[in-house]
């Protein structure tokens, strides 16, 4: 955002984005807070899980039962992490835009990619209602072209 030299509502317009930034970046800290503290964040959420012996063995229900448990579990983690990313990369994000990005370090842009990597991994575009549709109406598989970052990451 630049302004000119005889803009004299610069000032103000910037110390309105920067207070409205610093508000959102707190609301977003505040957010990552509470899930860490809840029972759905990522490192809590896989502690108690189910065991076989308490669903019952030697029929073959209780093992279909145990497998869809699992399967809904290791998905729960999962949304959870990467919900736990994602208020990540938001706070990274809104800090970084303080500055046009310029008080960004390498740490900070290397998570940046981290997060959005595994992000990109997870995407199912079969599961997303906004995705691209192909000819027959169905999403497409691709997350479009992949573009190697100038820090280590992919850029879609």
């Amino acid at each position: 955002m630049s302004y000119s030299a005889g803009d004299r509502a610069a000032p103000a317009n910037m110390k309105v984005e920067l207070e409205t930034l610093t508000t959102f970046k707190n609301r977003i800290d505040g957010m990552l807070k509470d899930l860490d503290a809840s029972d759905a964040a990522p490192k809590k959420i896989g502690q108690d899980r189910l065991q076989q012996t308490h669903l019952g063995t030697g029929f073959g229900e209780s093992s279909k039962l145990m497998s869809t448990y699992n399967h809904v579990h290791d998905r729960l983690e999962t949304l959870s992490q990467l919900l736990a990313d994602q208020i990540e990369m938001m706070s990274l994000s809104v800090n970084g835009a303080h500055g046009d990005y310029h008080n960004v370090d390498e740490d900070q842009r290397r998570r940046m990619w981290a997060i959005y990597d595994t992000t990109d991994q997870h995407y199912d575009p079969a599961l997303d209602p906004n995705a691209p549709k192909n000819k027959s109406g169905t999403p497409s598989n691709q997350t479009g072209g992949q573009q190697q970052s100038s820090v280590g990451g992919n850029m879609g």
